[in-house]
């Protein structure tokens, strides 16, 4: 299981401050055994269709998925 996110490397800055705001919110919840700092990763690559490239961050310890990323945005409803 994973989740990803993919947009125009126009708008990398917010895709880094996107990563680095999920890789700090995992100390608000007490479920999550935090394996490492970085459970969201950033990549950056062309792609033929789009001319600034492509800017991906993506999630894939099922534990933060489950106990830290779905809780937090069902708070927020």
């Amino acid at each position: 299981m994973f989740f990803t996110i993919s947009q125009s490397n126009v708008d990398y800055d917010l895709m880094v401050a996107i990563k680095d705001f999920l890789n700090n919110i995992s100390g608000d919840y007490p479920l999550y055994e935090q394996v490492s700092n970085n459970v969201v990763y950033l990549g950056s690559f062309s792609a033929p269709r789009f001319t600034h490239g492509i800017v991906r961050f993506t999630i894939s310890q099922v534990g933060y998925i489950r106990n830290v990323f779905i809780p937090f945005f069902e708070g927020l409803v």
